[in-house]
């Protein structure tokens, strides 16, 4: 729930879609006393007919990482979260942040999550004075937590979970 809920949502906004059915291939917590998932693979199904998989380890010691890579019919998008997008066609591309990492560091610079927040207290504000819907709405954040979940039923029963969990 706690790093996971990040991706089940930015998929669900890359990908432009609400989530069909998740089935939780397995999960550990590798910490000894610990409380939480260190480790699970789940494969989400789209509405829209697309699927992704997610593959989590946190903590993780080593390397930070944090990538997607998605596969379209006409390119290939890799995302490495604080660090750079390179579009992939027939001629690689790389699309630098408006940050820099240096190369030496293990871990990315989070300044851009500060900037991430303002940007969203912004935007909240100003759905607010403009009396419009904010552009992320209490609904996209239910659906990501309904995902989560469902990754946490679908592990328990041993089997896919078709959404919405509710009816």
């Amino acid at each position: 729930m706690d790093n996971g809920i990040h991706c089940v949502d930015r998929l669900r906004w890359w990908l432009n879609s609400d989530i069909e059915s998740v089935y939780t291939v397995g999960m550990r917590n590798l910490i000894k006393d610990g409380d939480m998932d260190t480790h699970g693979m789940a494969v989400l199904k789209f509405k829209n007919g697309s699927f992704a998989t997610i593959a989590g380890i946190c903590p993780s010691t080593g390397a930070y990482e944090n990538s997607t890579k998605i596969i379209g019919s006409k390119a290939t998008l890799y995302i490495q979260l604080g660090k750079e997008v390179t579009v992939v066609t027939d001629t690689r591309k790389e699309v630098p942040f408006p940050f820099s990492v240096s190369k030496s560091e293990m871990y990315p610079s989070y300044s851009h999550n500060i900037a991430g927040f303002e940007s969203e207290l912004r935007e909240f504000i100003s759905s607010i004075r403009e009396c419009r819907a904010p552009s992320v709405t209490g609904y996209d954040g239910r659906a990501a937590v309904e995902g989560v979940l469902a990754i946490y039923k679908s592990f328990e029963a041993g089997r896919p979970i078709v959404l919405p969990l509710h009816e």
